[in-house]
């Protein structure tokens, strides 16, 4: 019986398609990571590292 590598890994369908989902997430990440540091250049009382990971400030109790 033969299976279909698409059915049991449905993510990976070939390994182009792969390469090219890694790709456009490097892409995306040095772009919004350019677009953080521009922001936090520009702005003069910025939120802190902590924060723009997605943490809460240490006074919001």
């Amino acid at each position: 019986m033969f299976l279909d590598h698409r059915a049991i890994f449905p993510a990976l369908t070939s390994f182009t398609d792969f390469i090219a989902i890694w790709l456009r997430r490097q892409i995306y990440l040095s772009l919004t990571r350019r677009r953080s540091l521009l922001a936090a250049s520009f702005s003069v009382e910025g939120p802190s590292r902590l924060q723009r990971r997605g943490r809460p400030p240490i006074w919001a109790d």
